[in-house]
């Protein structure tokens, strides 16, 4: 979320190796509590892990209009703590699927499909890719919230584990807990 912006309502991409395009509805608590740039790192990796099998060994370009989150990727240090953990589990993703995972900044009004369908719209994303010379029939549509076994398998675990991380985050600023980590 943008300061003083609205607070999105959806993560989603678009899978050009297998003609996915994919969403999933935030809950209300995940935008309540987490901010954009987590969102954005989550949704990077719930891309990444629905293509992983099919990209097996290959390099793989993962663009994204959050530059706090291409950033972390590109340094490989960040330094906080919830960033760190999300970069470790999509290290740990491209280990178990031999991939090399490049990312890089993509402006969001170039990124028109995934960013339709991280806000929800479906329709649009497909429209854009019909545009682009797609037909319907090589896209496969997947509402990570209606069909979840078609996802990451804990992608609700991913969602508790940030979130607690960001609240410790969030406590220790605060001086309600003591600090644990570098």
């Amino acid at each position: 979320r943008e300061p003083g912006g609205d607070v999105p309502s959806a993560m989603g991409g678009v899978i050009p190796a297998t003609g996915v395009v994919w969403k999933y509805d935030f809950s209300k608590r995940q935008t309540e509590v987490l901010p954009i740039h987590l969102l954005e790192g989550i949704g990077s990796i719930v891309g990444l892990a629905m293509a992983a099998e099919t990209l097996r060994g290959k390099a793989v370009m993962a663009w994204c209009d959050n530059q706090s989150w291409v950033k972390s990727v590109q340094r490989a240090k960040p330094k906080d703590p919830c960033l760190r953990e999300l970069l470790a589990i999509q290290d740990e993703l491209a280990r178990r699927h031999e991939l090399t995972v490049l990312s890089e900044y993509v402006h969001t009004d170039v990124n028109t499909v995934s960013d339709k369908a991280s806000r929800g719209d479906v329709p649009g994303a497909i429209a854009e890719l019909v545009a682009r010379g797609w037909s319907e029939d090589q896209i496969t549509v997947i509402d990570l919230n209606e069909n979840p076994a078609l996802g990451p398998p804990d992608l609700e675990l991913l969602f508790k584990r940030i979130i607690q991380i960001y609240e410790a985050k969030v406590a220790v600023r605060k001086g309600r807990i003591a600090h644990l980590w570098d």
